[in-house]
């Protein structure tokens, strides 16, 4: 018990911090001022006696701390704390970064919680998707989709209203599932009219701009185009019966989609008019090929995450051409970033400059070849550009543009 003596014609009030949320052995600070130059820093729960009556305020902020995981211990998890105050004098209870209470002879309450990445009141997300200008995520309980980033794609078309269970982002435009199975997609106008078919999906994946697949429940999919010079084009599907789809390319170069089997082999569709690296994929072809390897997931830009771990390029990875090494729980769209089974995520250099560890720990990363965003634990999202970016689109060099939204 910490204090110090009143007159005794003062009325005494006694004062207790109270501090959760963090994980055992972890301390954190919170300050604690009122009359009288009172000033104390405490990191865990304290209690205080014989105060002087007056206004007491608690202030807290955010701490880094290491973080425990099955596969060791990972530095850098930020937590950010908020305080609710409390006293049989006021009844109150409030949640801020800082907070009052006057105490005249009455007990108060500091309650401090800390909570990993998100802020009071911060949007909680199950998915990230996103590329190019902009970033989706899809809110954890209600299924919501809001997204950030360059205003011209977001305002060339919003995303639709309602609840999804899936979303995926490209270069111009998203896709995304809604509970009943069915498609919808946004983005820049021209790109995916008309609207999706009326099938039910369990599964989406998109090209760059032009086109987006469909995985049914029996395994078999669906493809269709969005713009008018493509729609006199066959469906590109890869034959078999899938558990995933992937895709990648349109325009004028190349589309490839990719399904992933329950036995952990790929099969991959392609139309090229331009030559890509890979087993019979030549200008002006069109075709099937099998990627060499046991994958256990595809993502977004032809990459694949093999059962052992590792990244691995669908189409063979062109000499020269840097790939991510180590062992991995999640990969990035275009195999840019990689998640460990720890939790940290590593990406590749852009430009000759190498991106440095994202600070925390993350259960999914999705980027561009702009910047990256992380989804942590908590729902919590945090997005930062990468370093050296010489592209010179605008949206590179205002920082308020990736901000996550707040509500």
């Amino acid at each position: 018990m910490l204090g110090f003596v009143l007159p005794a014609t003062a009325i005494a009030s006694s004062l207790r911090v109270v501090v959760g949320g963090l994980p055992l052995g972890e301390k954190a600070s919170a300050r604690i001022t009122g009359p009288r130059g009172f000033k104390k820093t405490v990191l865990g729960s304290l209690a205080f006696r014989s105060l002087a009556p007056g206004k007491y305020t608690a202030t807290v902020g955010s701490v880094v701390f290491r973080h425990t995981t099955t596969s060791g211990a990972v530095a850098g998890l930020r937590a950010i704390g908020t305080v609710g105050v409390g006293a049989l004098a006021v009844g109150e209870h409030n949640i801020a970064r800082s907070s009052s209470i006057f105490l005249k002879g009455t007990p108060g309450v500091f309650s401090v919680h800390y909570t990993s990445g998100v802020p009071a009141g911060g949007p909680v997300f199950k998915q990230l998707s996103g590329d190019s200008g902009v970033v989706c995520g899809l809110r954890r309980n209600s299924g919501i989709v809001t997204c950030w980033g360059d205003s011209f794609w977001l305002a060339a078309r919003p995303p639709p209203a309602g609840a999804f269970t899936q979303i995926v982002g490209s270069d111009g435009g998203s896709c995304g599932l809604r509970p009943d199975g069915t498609a919808a997609c946004w983005g820049v106008e021209e790109i995916y009219e008309p609207d999706p078919p009326a099938d039910k999906f369990t599964q989406i994946a998109i090209g760059d701009d032009e086109y987006a697949c469909g995985l049914h429940r029996d395994g078999s999919s669906r493809c269709w185009w969005g713009v008018d010079y493509f729609r006199s084009r066959g469906p590109l599907v890869p034959p078999g019966h899938f558990i995933q789809l992937t895709a990648a390319g349109g325009g004028a170069n190349v589309a490839v989609v990719c399904g992933l089997r329950a036995d952990h082999t790929a099969t991959c569709a392609y139309e090229a008019s331009n030559p890509i690296a890979g087993p019979g994929i030549n200008p002006g072809a069109t075709g099937v090929f099998s990627p060499a390897g046991s994958f256990s997931q595809l993502t977004q830009g032809l990459w694949g995450l093999q059962t052992d771990g590792t990244a691995a390029s669908l189409p063979e990875t062109p000499e020269g051409v840097p790939a991510l090494s180590g062992n991995y729980a999640q990969l990035s769209s275009g195999g840019l970033c990689g998640v460990h089974p720890g939790g940290t995520v590593e990406c590749l250099p852009l430009d000759g400059t190498p991106m440095p560890p994202l600070p925390g720990v993350f259960t999914q990363a999705v980027a561009s070849q702009d910047w990256v965003c992380g989804l942590r634990p908590d729902g919590a999202a945090a997005c930062w550009f990468r370093p050296g970016d010489s592209s010179g689109d605008p949206y590179n060099y205002d920082p308020a543009v990736l901000r996550v939204p707040q509500r």
